[in-house]
């Protein structure tokens, strides 16, 4: 409860940096969040894992929505190592401030965004190379072609519309891809359209991360796939 809790008020804050009318989406956000099918099994490890991660992403994101400073890199980078040691999918909460960091780059050239950049970086890829020297390798080769197989593009859309609870396998696919072509449909709006972007990245950073998630998922049951 207290990370559901806690991903809540850091959604309001975001809300608050982006649209303060959209505070209304609150209501059906924690009707979903608190909803016995979400949360019957919270007190669980399994599922601390999962919402670790995803609290530390919306923290990062909220984080890089104000001015780049040391003390906001001092609690940025030990959250997303938490993550990324909680759950192999943890790694993609090193995505919302990489993409700030270029974004903001990109549109100042500043010195000081460019060094908090290439910090940012380097404190990935260290961490990156010490889980990798940590956790214990297989022989399980990895096939990117797993990802374009119609099992694989199954699983995919079924792992974005997982938090949905649906009962049958169809329409869990079905929502899964309506999920993926509306994200798709509204960043190329947000973005090329109406040219909002830095009111709107936060909400396209939670989409991208879903998505690689749900390849990283695949990619580590490559073998399950293949031999489905």
């Amino acid at each position: 409860w207290v990370i559901m809790s806690l991903s809540l008020y850091f959604i309001y804050l975001l809300l608050g940096k982006t649209n303060k009318t959209l505070f209304w989406t609150l209501v059906p956000i924690s009707a979903f969040v608190y909803s016995p099918l979400i949360t019957h099994g919270y007190y669980i490890i399994g599922t601390l894992q999962w919402q670790i991660p995803s609290l530390c992403a919306i923290i990062l994101t909220y984080l890089f929505t104000k001015n780049i400073n040391f003390k906001i890199f001092v609690a940025a980078i030990p959250l997303a190592i938490l993550s990324t040691f909680t759950l192999i999918i943890g790694v993609v909460t090193w995505l919302p401030p990489l993409v700030w960091l270029i974004f903001k780059f990109a549109k100042t050239r500043s010195r000081n965004t460019g060094k908090w950049l290439i910090i940012w970086i380097v404190a990935m890829i260290i961490t990156g190379l010490v889980y990798y020297s940590l956790v214990p390798h297989t022989e399980i080769e990895i096939k990117l072609q797993s990802l374009f197989t119609s099992t694989g593009i199954d699983y995919i859309a079924a792992f974005l519309a997982s938090p949905f609870r649906l009962k049958y396998e169809f329409l869990l696919i079905s929502v899964g891809i309506l999920t993926l072509f509306l994200s798709i449909f509204f960043a190329y709006y947000y973005i090329v359209k109406k040219r909002k972007t830095e009111f709107t990245l936060p909400w396209l950073i939670f989409l991208l991360i879903g998505i690689i998630s749900s390849f990283i998922t695949v990619l580590g049951r490559t073998n399950l796939l293949l031999n489905f």
